[in-house]
Order: C-alpha cells, then structure tokens, then sequence
C-alpha cells in the first residue's frame, strides 16, 4: 500500500489528505512509479478515484501543475521502495512503510497515514509455472510455505514490508500492528483501498510522457 509518511519530530498533526504534500517544504516522492505519482496528482486535482488512470480524465492542467511540483519541488526521491536514507530528516514522503523500521532505529520516529482520498494498493503473488521440472516442484512449495507460515508474516507486517495473508499470524502482532495491517476491517480491499490495475499501452505511454514532462 502506497500511502503517506511523515516525520512525527517535524509533523505534529498527522497529515489526512495527499494534499498535504503540496504545502509541505521537504518531502520524498518515487522517481521511477510514474503510476503512482500521476495517480497522486490526480486526486490531489479532485479527479473521481475511479479515473485516475484515465488518461483523458488526468491530461489536465490541474493534475499537470501538481505532477511538476512532486517532480521539482520534492527534497529527494526513493527508488524501487522508500528507505531511510532517502527519508531520513524530511517531514513528508508518499511511502509503502519499508522505511520506517530503519529510520526508528536511526532515532526518527515516523507514523504511516492513509489519506482520505484513498491509499494506492495492490497484490503481490507467487505462482509455479506448469513447465517448472519436476525435481523442482517440491522446492517451490516449500518456499511458499515458508514465506506463509504465522512468524514470517508476522515478521514482514513489522518491518513494513506488507499484510499477513494467513490469520495466524495475528497471535504474534500486538493489537496495534493487527490494526494497522487491517485483520478486523474486511472492507479494506474492496471499498477502501485504491487498487492498481493493469493498464493497456496507449495509457501506460500517456501516464510516463506526463512524468517525463513534469521533470523536465
């Protein structure tokens, strides 16, 4: 989930919208999910959520004018996945969450917001091909069933880097990591949470020309 960090030393109210951004005088922003921050300025311009990847719904002015601010006026910009060292002294940044466990240790203290407009979301999945050799096979399945056992989701939800996908691992989170990661709240995926989808190519090349344009 793609949502808002902010610096809690810098930031003494937790920001609720993506607008905050806008005002903020030291923030991070991706530079290589050009998706992302085009859908950010998207709903910072007032388009429907159900148009922020149409591209004729966001090839406006408005949303052009906020894209070349995250593009120009953000402090840094973190590659892949947010870290620490790129957010580490700023007050703002749009962030998955990887970063925070680093920067605590690090002596700042971050919290992870979802603004009102709606947080960026999507589904990571494992598959095993038909053509994996069969000696193979069972090594895949372990793998998986490793990366789902109760501890190791567990572990992944408290370092940022993602929800538990098996209820188990509830027993090993305290109550605040379970509500942060929304075990109680069945309505997050489908209601709440802004989902990527795949996108065809005429708007995928439209969504990188406007990145490309607000940097430049």
């Amino acid at each position: 989930m793609l949502a808002i960090g902010y610096n809690t030393a810098l930031v003494k109210e937790a920001p609720t919208s993506w607008k905050a951004l806008m005002t903020s005088t030291s923030f991070a922003v991706s530079t290589d999910w050009p998706e992302g921050n085009v859908a950010i300025a998207a709903l910072i311009a007032g388009v429907p959520s159900a148009d922020i990847f149409n591209l004729d719904a966001i090839s406006t002015p408005a949303v052009k004018a906020n894209l070349a601010y995250l593009a120009k006026k953000s402090a840094r910009k973190w590659t892949g996945v947010d870290d620490a060292k790129t957010l580490k002294g700023l007050q703002l940044a749009t962030s998955y969450g990887f970063a925070m466990p680093e920067l605590e240790k690090q002596g700042e203290t971050w919290g992870f917001v979802e603004p009102q407009e709606g947080a960026l979301g999507y589904i990571d999945s494992l598959a095993i091909p038909t053509s994996t050799k069969a000696e193979l096979r069972p090594l895949a399945l372990a793998f998986i069933a490793e990366l789902i056992r109760s501890d190791a989701q567990a572990l992944m939800t408290k370092n940022g880097a993602g929800w538990p996908v098996t209820d188990a691992a509830r027993a090993l989170l305290t109550p605040a990591e379970a509500k942060a990661a929304h075990l109680d709240d069945p309505d997050m995926l489908t209601k709440k949470l802004l989902m990527l989808k795949p996108l065809d190519t005429r708007t995928l090349n439209g969504i990188n020309r406007l990145w490309d344009e607000a940097n430049h």
